[in-house]
């Protein structure tokens, strides 16, 4: 089992707008139009904004998944006397499975919000090598109007390219049959065990969801650090 490391970003966009930071611009330039003193988000603060980052882990003896998204907050002269400030809001999650243990933490307030007794044959399943090729059962679960539309290569790893009949579309790592992961239709929103999606597109009424690949790193030494919880941090 290689060592396995993602670091993905999805946005929700109107048009080509990412529908949160085009909300900031709005309340912040009506907020300036008020005469009134504005404490705005710094850059940095606003290239985070309306962006979700989960990191994946997968290891031999460890699945870490770090959910992390940013947002923000506006307090007016009602609660600041001829202010209107803008703060950066977060939430985060942590969740770390091991053979023997499961937990998971609120990076929000540092705080351990659930923790089971582990499986260990139970976690070995994760990692059930699938036939070289897909089986005459696994073809037969793919629904019929899901098309196969292309292959390639993202990140120095092969992928295939899935699309749905509501135009969403996914492409899945190619390369992990022997360690329990498909390149088959997963639905799924991000990289997780069983299917690392690499790229996703998703039709929400007259929005759209993308999730772009940022990092990948395969069977490379990872930093352990961003799955390391620290309550006093």
């Amino acid at each position: 089992m290689p060592e396995i490391y993602v670091d993905q970003q999805t946005e929700v966009y109107l048009r080509d707008t990412n529908i949160i930071k085009k909300s900031y611009l709005q309340a912040l330039s009506l907020a300036k139009s008020t005469g009134l003193a504005v404490t705005a988000l710094t850059d940095e603060e606003f290239k985070k904004i309306g962006v979700r980052r989960n990191q994946l882990l997968i290891t031999a003896d460890t699945i870490g998944a770090r959910e992390e998204s940013w947002g923000f907050s506006f307090q007016g002269p009602a609660s600041n006397l001829g202010q209107c400030i803008f703060s950066l809001t977060y939430t985060g999650t942590l969740s770390i499975q091991t053979p023997n243990r499961s937990v998971k933490y609120n990076l929000e307030n540092r705080k351990m919000i659930d923790q089971e007794a582990g499986i260990p044959e139970a976690f070995l399943l994760h990692f059930k090598a699938l036939p070289i090729k897909p089986s005459t059962e696994e073809e037969e679960n793919i629904p019929t109007d899901v098309q196969l539309t292309g292959r390639g290569v993202l990140l120095q790893q092969p992928y295939v390219e899935w699309t749905y009949p509501d135009s969403s579309m996914e492409r899945i790592w190619s390369n992990g049959r022997e360690w329990g992961f498909s390149e088959l239709p997963s639905r799924k929103n991000h990289a997780a065990p069983g299917a690392l999606v690499l790229a996703l597109e998703k039709p929400t009424g007259s929005q759209r969801l993308v999730m772009t690949t940022k990092e990948l790193q395969i069977d490379k030494k990872v930093d352990r650090t961003p799955f390391q919880f620290d309550q006093h941090r």
